[in-house]
């Protein structure tokens, strides 16, 4: 083999050792799978106290729009 065959060849081995390091797998997938799921209960968490706070001023506000209602209607 020439020099140049030589620094080809190693070239391309690299190549396909930068590839084979670029592709996932299986326990990527696992991983970034519970990454996803810690940070969705986390975060639903954090809008299910938003939410709790705004359902009960919507259900203040309709209680006191039937108060009016009803004083409106006597």
């Amino acid at each position: 083999m020439t020099g140049l065959k030589k620094k080809i060849g190693l070239t391309l081995k690299q190549e396909s050792l930068a590839a084979n390091r670029n592709k996932m797998n299986l326990s990527d997938i696992k991983i970034y799978a519970m990454n996803a799921g810690a940070l969705g209960v986390t975060t639903f968490t954090q809008i299910e106290d938003g939410l709790k706070i705004f359902l009960l001023l919507v259900t203040i506000g309709y209680t006191i729009s039937k108060w009016v209602e009803l004083k409106k209607n006597k």
